[in-house]
């Protein structure tokens, strides 16, 4: 930064108050909120309470408009014309790209079918690029996210016998030996994929919840059967990688 031309006076003695931010500062994405909630609070939008990423614009008590903040991603969803005037106003302040209809949003993707009145929200490409993470990209697919509890006794019978023969193997003294994966990537992943998996299930794929659930009780103690548990799932997820939450706009 540098003193404005024009600026007389100046000297060592001195120290200029910036009255503005700068990218990269700790306080700036603060400067930035603020500063957005200050320009959609005057174009008559209200922030709703209990989700400060949203906010809505009523007209005699009916929401007309809403729009979402995810830090400078907006989203605004209204009638056309609306959405282009305040789009318009909002360009006088800030620099604005207009990508169009929303297809894409914070790796959900949005499908608006007019015909039958419904909005489809899917992760196709993150479930996609799941299992290529973790080498499931040509599995056979599964149809439901959970094996049959028979499936589950003769895994947990197979992997035991292994446990078995790897404890009859004795390790060097002094040292402790990491499992490896059946991908031979070091330790298994297995944190790793409840992770995604959750955050899968936190935007689209709430079918996932029960299977989740369960593989989620073994994260501080777990081994190769749950991995292989969770595998499973990843194969239900090749099997019905298109699905996601379709929505009737009459009623959302």
């Amino acid at each position: 930064m540098e003193i404005p031309a024009g600026f007389v006076g100046a000297s060592s003695a001195f120290v200029c108050r910036l009255l503005k931010s700068l990218y990269g500062l700790k306080q700036a994405p603060k400067v930035w909120n603020d500063t957005l909630h200050r320009k959609l609070t005057d174009l008559g939008f209200t922030r709703i309470e209990k989700y400060y990423g949203l906010y809505a614009s009523q007209v005699g008590g009916e929401i007309t408009m809403l729009v979402t903040v995810y830090v400078d991603d907006l989203l605004l969803i209204g009638p056309a014309d609306l959405c282009a005037s305040v789009a318009e106003t909002m360009q006088q302040d800030f620099q604005l790209n207009n990508l169009g209809e929303v297809k894409y949003q914070l790796g959900i993707e949005i499908t608006i079918n007019r015909a039958n009145r419904q909005v489809i929200f899917f992760q196709a490409q993150y479930v996609r690029e799941l299992l290529f993470r973790f080498h499931m990209a040509s599995c056979r697919g599964a149809k439901t996210p959970e094996p049959s509890d028979q499936q589950v006794r003769e895994l947990l019978v197979r992997f035991h016998m292994a446990s078995s023969r790897r404890a009859k193997t004795p390790e060097p003294s002094g040292q402790l030996q990491v499992r490896e994966s059946a991908e031979g990537e070091g330790p298994s992943p297995y944190r790793q994929l409840l992770g995604a998996l959750g955050y899968l299930l936190s935007g689209t794929r709430p079918d996932l919840a029960h299977a989740v659930r369960n593989l989620g009780m073994y994260l501080a103690e777990f081994d190769d059967t749950h991995f292989e548990l969770g595998r499973h799932v990843l194969r239900y997820l090749k099997h019905t990688t298109d699905f996601g939450l379709v929505m009737d706009i009459g009623t959302c």
